[in-house]
């Protein structure tokens, strides 16, 4: 519930100043929040707007907890899979955390009495784990997820991506950056010292493809040519193509 509160009496009331004589402080505004467990979210009104259960008092403010910190939140508990809480509705406010609606607190005191060791453990995790929620290891594709052109046009429908082409060649470039296919290409060079050549990666293409039926040989490698044009287009900061011979060689920027 938002309402103006007397910040000295502590009482709600709908005017600018207390209306008790003695005070005549200037109120604020003030929220206050149910938990809804039927819902299992937080709602402003005792009663919940969605299903008419009736709510119990959590905190006058919550803000959502996002995915890198759910998995430090696991960390910092001890908890034995870190992606405990990727379901679960977790919120932050009144110094506490709020999971599927029970409170539970941190104590930054008994943080701090932690080793360094600990604490250098639990960042190399989560820095590890982090990097796959941003970064997800794509090892299967749908030919539908690689590019069926080795070009874009103006006005032109980008299928695999699903926008239309208006001379916005960055917003495209952001986009296709976190593609099936870049993120595929990405994590089998880094699997493969960060250097190989088309037939190597078109034979890694057609064993990742699940499509029913499988494309051709010949259908794979010109759906992989299509997939290293786009990245020339874009000029993608993390992938070198080149052709030191007869086939093209396709590199990570960091590898010599």
């Amino acid at each position: 519930m938002v309402e103006r509160v007397c910040p000295n009496c502590k009482i709600p009331m709908n005017v600018d100043k207390c209306v008790k004589t003695s005070c005549q402080t200037k109120t604020i505004m003030s929220t206050t929040l149910y938990w809804c467990d039927d819902c299992n979210i937080p709602v402003f009104e005792p009663m919940c707007p969605r299903c008419g259960t009736v709510g119990k008092y959590i905190a006058t403010d919550v803000r959502p907890v996002f995915p890198e910190e759910r998995v430090l939140l696991a960390l910092i508990q001890g908890k034995r899979h870190p992606h405990c809480y990727d379901t679960a509705s977790v919120w932050y406010g009144s110094g506490a955390y709020f999971i599927n609606g029970k409170k539970e607190k941190i104590s930054t005191t008994e943080i701090n009495k932690w080793s360094l060791e600990k604490i250098k453990s639990i960042k190399e995790a989560y820095d590890e784990l982090v990097n796959n929620i941003f970064n997800p290891k794509i090892t299967t594709l749908f030919s539908y997820e690689l590019p069926d052109k080795n070009s874009v046009q103006t006005g032109e429908y980008i299928s695999f991506l699903d926008l239309q082409y208006n001379d916005d060649l960055a917003y495209v470039k952001d986009t296709f950056r976190w593609s099936n296919a870049y993120l595929w290409l990405l994590n089998v060079l880094k699997e493969n010292d960060g250097c190989m050549y088309f037939g190597a990666i078109s034979e890694k293409l057609h064993n990742s493809l699940v499509s029913d039926p499988k494309p051709y040989r010949k259908d794979v490698k010109q759906l992989l040519a299509n997939l290293l044009s786009m990245i020339k287009i874009l000029n993608m900061d993390e992938i070198v193509i080149d052709r030191p011979n007869y086939s093209q060689r396709v590199r990570l920027k960091e590898i010599c």
